[in-house]
């Protein structure tokens, strides 16, 4: 059964309001695991579907620290240091895989292989992981990184 956004926000006990739903529902539809800023961008273009225009930057960064707390989103790392690196996020929360891209960009690896990533875990090593560690594994996500082709056409993931 399909939820709308706003349903989505209130299971998780937040107060949804139209700059959150805004946000979300720009993050739930890419696919593109954007940053902060090019949401941002994305929010305050004319065309950008329920845009009111002139939501801030900061109530972007807010608003996905409250989504990525209360676990509608995930906050990934920079695969890339330096100027342009910039956390990443994602409003896919199940534990899957990604390819990190020349550019820096980030994409889910397809489902058929990253549930193939995640089920060749092998279970004891995962127990190593929790005892080891002392906390409890709440989510797993696998990154690949990948070099640009240099034979063949690109084949970053669709």
């Amino acid at each position: 059964m399909a939820h709308s956004v706003r349903d989505l926000i209130s299971s998780h006990g937040l107060r949804c309001t139209a700059q959150r739903e805004q946000v979300y529902a720009a993050l739930l539809a890419s696919k593109v695991h954007p940053t902060a800023e090019e949401l941002h961008d994305l929010l305050n273009q004319p065309d950008a579907v329920g845009a009111t225009g002139g939501i801030s930057l900061a109530t972007v960064y807010n608003t996905l620290d409250v989504l990525t707390r209360h676990g509608l989103a995930r906050r990934i790392a920079p695969a890339r240091s330096g100027a342009s690196a910039a956390f990443r996020y994602d409003a896919d929360t199940r534990n899957h895989a990604h390819v990190v891209l020349p550019d820096g960009g980030i994409r889910d690896l397809p489902d058929d292989l990253s549930e193939r990533v995640i089920a060749s875990l092998d279970p004891e090593l995962l127990e190593e992981v929790r005892r080891r560690t002392g906390g409890e594994i709440t989510r797993i996500g696998v990154e690949f990184d990948c070099r640009a082709p240099t034979d063949r056409a690109d084949r970053s993931p669709q």
